[in-house]
């Protein structure tokens, strides 16, 4: 799943005065995965695994946020110095990859799985879909995806599959792929038919929308962690690039857009950093870890 998205901000300085004090350092560090933390060939570059472990070493938690399931998201925390708690599948599961325990997992129901597919039907003719179930990488059907469903990055993990086996068994997340729309068009028709039971982002513009349970986000997953560790908000710094960044970096006392993020994540940030493929992740982390 590599960058995807060029929404290149003008200006990498920080909303905050290049001289004012940058406080004092955070105690969680949260940050989304592509077009944030890795470059584009989807690799953790030296200097941002140094920043982060230099900031774990001196007591900073670090915690991965993203809409990749527990299988994908693995091949990003062998990059690591030290694996991290995860949050995948934008909020739905919480994964310990040191001991390699799912903590939580958020569900749709069967019932609210066909609701989706309904909706997708009216709202959306002709889009496919796709779920997305937990899994350690043992289960061949835990990525599937209807016959014609386009994936939107090179590297997938999706299974054809018939709708019926789709929908027969509960999901953390559910996919609707639409080639030749928008994302942020696709969002705007489907939300409204299922706000009351889903909740809808995405996290590239081509066409993708990632639906999850109602009430689940990277954000709620994120304030559960920090409450884990004894971390208040004040005390969190937020990554993120695209709309399903959005609830975390509302909730973080500190939160951070690339230069290359979506629009709404740059007018929700309090402050903008360097894009991912300029390592603006540690050109943050470096003020307090050089």
């Amino acid at each position: 799943m590599p960058a995807r998205h060029s929404h290149e901000h003008a200006h990498h300085q920080s909303r905050e005065s290049a001289a004012a004090p940058h406080g004092r350092p955070p105690k969680l560090i949260v940050s989304d995965v592509d077009g944030t933390l890795l470059d584009e060939n989807e690799h953790v570059t030296p200097r941002t695994r140094k920043a982060i472990s230099t900031a774990v070493a001196s007591g900073a938690h670090f915690v991965l946020a993203s809409g990749r399931g527990v299988r994908s998201l693995l091949r990003i925390v062998r990059q690591l110095d030290a694996p991290p708690m995860t949050i995948c599948a934008n909020g739905s599961i919480t994964y310990d990859s040191a001991k390699d325990v799912v903590l939580r997992a958020s569900e749709f129901e069967i019932a609210a799985l066909r609701r989706l597919a309904e909706a997708v039907k009216q709202a959306l003719p002709g889009a496919e879909f796709a779920v997305e179930r937990v899994d350690h990488g043992t289960d061949p059907l835990a990525y599937v995806s209807t016959p014609g469903y386009v994936h939107a990055w090179a590297t997938s993990d999706y299974t054809p599959a018939s709708e019926t086996e789709l929908l027969s068994r509960p999901a953390v997340k559910f996919l609707v792929r639409a080639v030749e729309e928008s994302s942020d068009a696709m969002a705007r028709v489907l939300g409204p038919l299922v706000r009351d039971f889903a909740e809808v982002s995405f996290s590239t513009s081509a066409g993708l929308l990632e639906i999850g349970p109602p009430g689940v986000s990277k954000g709620s997953a994120i304030a559960q962690l920090a409450a884990m560790f004894g971390v208040e908000a004040q005390d969190v710094i937020a990554f993120g690039d695209m709309p399903n960044d959005i609830a975390m970096l509302r909730w973080a006392g500190r939160s951070v857009a690339m230069a290359n993020a979506h629009p709404l994540v740059l007018e929700t940030a309090s402050e903008v950093t360097a894009s991912c493929v300029e390592e603006g992740v540690a050109q943050v982390l470096e003020r307090w870890w050089p």
